[in-house]
């Protein structure tokens, strides 16, 4: 998923685009990970750890 289209509106800041592109491209990891999640349990553990703190991140850079 490409949203590099966005920067030329000027709505959002190139820190918030990259962020989430970097949050898809992990979401589309863990979930190829949970598919395997059986083998490696705690990869995928360590993986969800450090997707939910980036995305924790990035809601406080957006200021909710």
């Amino acid at each position: 998923m490409e949203l590099w289209f966005l920067l030329d509106t000027e709505l959002i800041s190139p820190f918030l685009v990259i962020g989430i592109d970097i949050i898809v491209s992990n979401f589309m990891y863990i979930k190829a990970i949970r598919h395997r999640a059986k083998k490696y349990p705690k990869k995928y553990h360590k993986e969800r750890r450090s997707f939910l703190l980036l995305l924790l991140l990035l809601l406080r850079q957006i200021d909710i």
